[in-house]
């Protein structure tokens, strides 16, 4: 991944996570959601990544749009 795609998913993240957040506007953390983009990188950054069920392959969020990652971190919250 090129390092501008990767700044790219990391602020999409980091706009999703404040979007899907509970807290008031202006209340947010931009340090924390960058932290914790990075974190998710280590999955979602690399290409034909699987986890532990072979069957499973790890989403890329490199070129997703943000109206995407919204509704996958809703859907991942609510369980």
């Amino acid at each position: 991944m090129r390092v501008p795609d990767t700044r790219m998913v990391m602020a999409a993240v980091a706009v999703a996570g404040w979007l899907v957040s509970t807290t008031a506007a202006g209340e947010g953390n931009a340090e924390n959601g960058r932290r914790l983009a990075y974190t998710c990188m280590g999955c979602h950054g690399i290409e034909n990544q699987k986890n532990a069920y072979p069957k499973y392959s790890v989403p890329r969020l490199g070129g997703q749009n943000a109206a995407y990652i919204v509704v996958a971190l809703t859907e991942y919250n609510a369980g």
